[in-house]
C-alpha cells in the first residue's frame, strides 16, 4: 500500500500474507478490501477480506478459486476462471454468498465487464474457439 501523495511515495504497508494475488486486482468497498490471493497453476486461490487502512485480514474463504471480482453496490460479483459466478456480500464481518450460478462449460480468464445490469463474459471453448455472453443480472 502506497501513499501517492508524498514524493517519493511512501510505503503505508506491505504484507505478503495477506494477499499475494496472481493476476486478479482487488476491489474496495469502504474500510475494505476484497482479494483473491494464491496462484491458478500452483493449488486453489482463496478469497478473503481485508482492511484496507493496514491488510489486517478480517476473513479468508479457502479453495474459492482464481476468481475476477466486481465490486457493485455493497456487492460482489466473483467470476471463476472455471465458470462460476457468485454474487456476495460486502461485508467484513463474515463471507456471505448471495447466488451461485455454473457459466457454459469453458475458461473465463478474461476480465469480465458490467454495464447497466448487464454481465459480459468472455468463455474460450478452445485454443481456437470463444464467445462473449451476457448476462442480464436482476437489480
Amino acid at each position: 500500500m502506497l501513499d501517492m501523495s508524498s514524493d517519493p511515495p511512501k510505503d503505508l504497508w506491505s504484507k505478503r500474507d495477506a494477499i499475494s494475488s496472481q493476476y486478479v486486482t482487488p476491489v474496495r468497498h469502504g474500510d475494505f478490501m476484497y482479494a483473491i490471493s494464491g496462484r491458478e497453476d500452483m493449488g486453489d486461490a482463496e478469497l478473503l477480506c481485508a482492511r484496507w487502512s493496514d491488510g489486517q485480514v478480517a476473513w479468508r474463504r479457502p479453495n474459492f478459486g482464481t476468481s475476477h471480482l466486481i465490486a457493485s453496490g455493497d456487492r460482489i460479483l466473483a467470476t471463476g476462471t472455471k465458470g462460476r459466478l457468485v454474487l456476495l456480500a460486502a461485508e467484513s464481518k463474515e463471507y456471505r454468498e448471495l447466488a451461485a450460478v455454473d457459466l457454459p462449460e469453458g475458461a473465463y480468464r478474461s476480465l469480465p465487464a458490467l454495464a447497466d445490469g448487464v454481465l459480459y463474459c468472455r468463455r474460450t471453448i478452445s485454443a481456437t474457439e470463444g464467445e462473449l455472453i451476457a448476462l442480464e443480472l436482476n437489480p
